[in-house]
């Protein structure tokens, strides 16, 4: 056992070591909570029977920015106010490559499940969505620092951007299942889309020349998007008149049409509890795809030959001449409207794609102190836009009185150390509600500004089970 235990530790340093930089979980995952299960399938339930409160029972909102603050953006005076701009500083702050905005939304709409002893059932409706920006260095360098900082082809600007949006319907089953000290959970899940749009490639270089300052650009841009009922050649006549059968019938198609992004989805977890206070659990969370079949759409961009301004694939600008300026002068200038030809948008039908989920890796351990007191250490990461992102995040969850829960985690992310989140959860008899953020010191420092978060929730559960970290003993 002491082996076991020796070699449990050393994995979850190396992976503290490795995961040292991203998004984290949502801090509801480390409370004494059902929504908790929502990232970890093998954490059974603590009470007989629980439902949310339709609608309002579980809402997670974030914004996650990983590269631009404030404070590196303006150099400030002793009372905090911006005395200058600081573009260089701004822009070396960033990451080459995997600077990133990220959104999501997540709506539960109805939840329930129970416990019988040792085994759980749980089902879940949500609607959720997630929209990630991912761009280089030289996007914002370009804009900040001007093109004289790419002279030459050999330093050119290199702007990469990654952009994805998703919102979809989740239908899920968890089943979780204690054999002693060991727990495993598995949630199934049907995933229904209802917008998707995300790039393929996309990439651009921009450069000026060294001897006569001139200005050249490539790029190269391709993108996928399905939208439910809207084709995007003729949105208007998509959308229905005050006219009720119209609606009636909009809403109809709007629903057959949602079934046919069907996609399936899988969270897997599993626990072991290497003794009565401490455990281990590791999960595999949003696993899947979904087939995108409703008006699928194929966008596309690149240089084209619009005239004196083509130069061997690329748009090569050496500055206006008189004769350009006499016609902006009159008005007979046609360079605005010539420049739809250099850089056109390529629209069409495509044949139906499938998108996968961002799958996330979770390593996790328990341990409780005085019956009252949980200790979380976490270690995830996950995939978005071609980049790797992970995170390793510290808890602490103390429940006080039976009617109150505090918690509060510490978060190393990328390039951030200012990861502070709170939880709040209330019990009045089966009636059960909970509010945390993850935002505690940007709104106490805005010039520090990594995220801004709020989860919500709002449930009844009867019956009670002793927490899962303190049943080994007595099972």
């Amino acid at each position: 056992m002491a082996g076991i235990k020796k070699i449990s530790l050393l994995t979850i340093f190396a992976a503290v070591c490795f995961f040292s930089s991203a998004q984290n979980l949502d801090i509801t995952h480390f409370m004494s909570y059902q929504s908790a299960s929502y990232s970890d399938p093998s954490l059974m339930p603590d009470s007989k029977f629980y439902i949310t409160i339709p609608a309002i029972g579980s809402l997670h909102v974030g914004l996650y920015n990983s590269s631009v603050k404030y404070k590196k953006l303006f150099e400030t005076d002793a009372e905090g106010h911006p005395v200058k701009i600081t573009p260089n500083t701004f822009v070396n702050s960033l990451s080459e490559k995997n600077n990133f905005i990220h959104f999501s939304v997540n709506e539960e709409i109805l939840g329930f499940g129970f416990r019988i002893n040792h085994f759980a059932l749980g089902f879940d409706y949500r609607i959720r969505a997630d929209i990630d920006l991912n761009y280089s260095r030289d996007l914002l360098g370009f804009i900040f620092n001007g093109n004289m900082h790419y002279l030459g082809a050999s330093n050119a600007a290199q702007i990469d951007l990654m952009a994805s949006a998703i919102v979809y319907n989740e239908f899920s089953a968890n089943i979780a299942i204690k054999l002693h000290k060991l727990t495993l959970g598995a949630r199934p899940k049907l995933l229904l889309g209802l917008l998707n749009a995300h790039t393929t490639k996309s990439s651009a270089t921009i450069f000026t020349d060294p001897d006569d300052y001139s200005v050249m650009l490539h790029y190269d841009v391709e993108a996928l998007g399905s939208f439910n009922m809207l084709d995007l050649n003729d949105i208007k006549s998509s959308l229905p008149s005050s006219d009720k059968s119209e609606i009636k019938d909009f809403a109809i198609d709007v629903i057959k049409n949602m079934m046919k992004n069907k996609g399936l989805g899988l969270d897997i977890g599993v626990r072991y509890d290497l003794m009565d206070n401490f455990s281990l659990a590791a999960s595999l969370l949003d696993w899947g795809f979904i087939r995108w079949t409703v008006n699928p759409r194929k966008f596309s961009s690149s240089v084209h030959n619009g005239g004196k301004y083509y130069d061997n694939g690329g748009f090569l600008f050496q500055g206006l001449t008189m004769e350009d300026l006499e016609d902006f002068r009159t008005g007979q200038s046609t360079l605005i409207d010539s420049l739809k030809t250099y850089f056109p948008l390529d629209t069409g039908k495509t044949d139906a794609f499938t998108v996968a989920m961002q799958p996330r890796l979770v390593f996790q351990a328990d341990y409780t102190l005085l019956k009252k007191i949980k200790f979380t250490g976490v270690a995830q990461g996950y995939y978005a836009n071609r980049s790797f992102r992970p995170s390793f995040t510290l808890a602490a969850d103390v429940e006080l009185l039976k009617y109150l829960d505090l918690c509060a985690a510490y978060t190393i992310s990328k390039k951030t150390f200012d990861n502070l989140a709170v939880g709040l959860a209330l019990r009045f008899g089966c009636f059960n509600l909970y509010v945390a953020t993850q935002s505690i010191i940007p709104i106490i420092d805005i010039t520090n500004f990594s995220k801004v978060t709020l989860t919500t929730g709002f449930f009844l559960r009867f019956g009670s089970y002793k927490n899962q970290a303190m049943r080994a003993s007595s099972e």
